[in-house]
């Protein structure tokens, strides 16, 4: 009976201390556990830290190097800020070669209802950025991708103000009322007078301070174009429309258009032309075309 107790103890002693021991190497496991997933997040901070840092010197790099403008991420090319729209976004002027040769390229009027206006000057751009220097060595390339960033950021044809940014020029048949075959007589949408957009002074102000050779606007969708017939627009824009294939008109007969851009053009003595895209596609190989006898009509 003794025997038994002993060996009763005995199992009750050797469970006792492999618990104990158990349960100590386990402490330390989660211990050590604990200790490496807190060091794992401080090293993870601390690269975070670090990805930060580089990113504040890069932008920093690269704003220093943008003399008299800023870096715009989005074509990775420093860009001038040309004013700002009624919903404070930025507009942005790119300047693309260093020739005598001023041709300034404008997209995006009509953001939101016509995307595709404001994408093909932003793919010329960006063709534009990648080409040779000799390409460009007699034209100065200036582009406005997006006139509306309002329209494109609300999805509308208009301004934040439902002004039509086509509409808002200082011409002789400027209306405050206008008119579209889609959504008839638009109370206002010419604004409270000419030039009363944020957005159209800023694009104003650009093309008095640069004084174009030649303008191009981009629309869409009508697979036209049209000159405002100053100086060398009708030869140019009848080249164009022949590289690019499209129906080179003489005047827009389809619907009443006021106060435009062209227009106003016409009227200060500014050679300009419209480009109306076909579709709502980019067309980007057609323009291409086009924007190669532009440059060599310059050469």
């Amino acid at each position: 009976m003794k025997k038994i107790i002993l060996v009763i103890g005995t199992l009750i002693l050797g469970v006792g201390v492999y618990m104990m021991f158990f349960n100590d190497d386990s402490v330390v496991y989660e211990n050590e556990t604990q200790d490496a997933v807190q060091s794992q997040d401080v090293v993870d901070e601390l690269n975070d830290e670090e990805v930060a840092d580089e990113t504040e010197e890069m932008s920093s790099i690269e704003d220093s190097e943008c003399v008299g403008g800023e870096f715009v991420d989005e074509y990775n090319i420093c860009g001038e800020e040309i004013g700002r729209s009624v919903e404070n976004r930025p507009m942005y002027s790119f300047s693309v070669g260093e020739g005598e040769n001023t041709v300034l390229v404008v997209g995006g009027i009509h953001a939101g209802a016509e995307y595709n206006s404001f994408d093909i000057v932003s793919k010329l751009l960006k063709y534009y950025l990648g080409v040779e220097s000799g390409v460009l060595e007699d034209v100065q390339l200036v582009f406005v991708p997006v006139v509306n960033p309002d329209g494109i950021a609300n999805n509308t044809r208009t301004n934040a103000h439902d002004v039509d940014l086509n509409r808002n020029w200082s011409t002789d048949d400027w209306k405050e009322d206008t008119y579209h075959p889609d959504s008839g007589t638009s109370e206002g949408a010419g604004g409270d007078k000419p030039l009363s957009e944020p957005e159209t002074i800023a694009l104003n102000s650009l093309i008095t301070s640069i004084n174009p050779d030649i303008t191009i606007v981009f629309y869409s969708q009508a697979g036209s174009v049209e000159d405002n017939d100053v100086g060398i627009a009708h030869n140019i824009a009848a080249l164009y429309s022949k590289a690019a294939d499209y129906k080179h008109i003489d005047e827009w007969t389809y619907y009443e258009i006021t106060g435009d851009l062209l227009a106003s053009l016409r009227e200060d003595g500014i050679p300009a032309f419209e480009v109306v895209l076909e579709t709502r596609e980019t067309e980007l190989e057609r323009n291409l075309k086009g924007m190669e006898v532009v440059l060599e009509y310059f050469k």
